[in-house]
């Protein structure tokens, strides 16, 4: 089990390390570091190439987000599928033989055992949905910063206009 969530994380890793998110915080040990700190002492124009990295970036972040998302439901969807119809047949075996239907969950617990499909996609599933968080994350840090940056420049635009 320790190994599987081992490899799942890495697979993850994988993943994110292969989108090449410039990373943020100063405190990151690899990766491009792009500093936000004195935002106020940045020029206009500064402010305007920030604007636009942090909003490529999130953009290009929903839209990975986008497409994790519906790998996830198409994968969780045919599970489910899989796991009503396998039901179905493990109820309709008990019929068979004259014996008595166990209740839903044992139902549902003799059905998730007995699927293969089941149980070769779980792990993607799980997978995708860890992708998926992560993704958020980095998706709501440059949400956040390109917000940040947005009202820097709309405070100054303003000030202008007061003078």
């Amino acid at each position: 089990m320790a190994e599987e969530i081992a490899l799942s994380y890495q697979w993850v890793n994988d993943k994110v390390k292969a989108l090449e998110i410039p990373v943020i915080m100063a405190v990151a040990k690899t990766g491009e570091i792009t500093s936000t700190d004195n935002l106020n002492n940045c020029t206009t124009t500064q402010l305007g190439d920030k604007l636009a990295f942090f909003g490529a970036w999130k953009g290009f972040l929903e839209s990975e987000l986008s497409a994790a998302e519906t790998r996830r439901d198409i994968v969780k969807s045919i599970l489910e599928n899989d796991l009503t119809r396998t039901i179905f047949e493990v109820a309709k075996n008990y019929r068979t033989e004259g014996s008595k239907v166990p209740n839903k969950e044992m139902l549902r617990a003799e059905a998730i055992a007995t699927s293969e499909l089941y149980q070769r996609n779980h792990s993607s599933l799980t997978k995708l949905e860890a992708l998926c968080t992560r993704l958020v994350g980095y998706r709501n840090q440059y949400r956040a910063y390109y917000e940040t940056v947005s009202r820097i420049i709309a405070i100054r635009t303003s000030n202008r206009e007061e003078i």
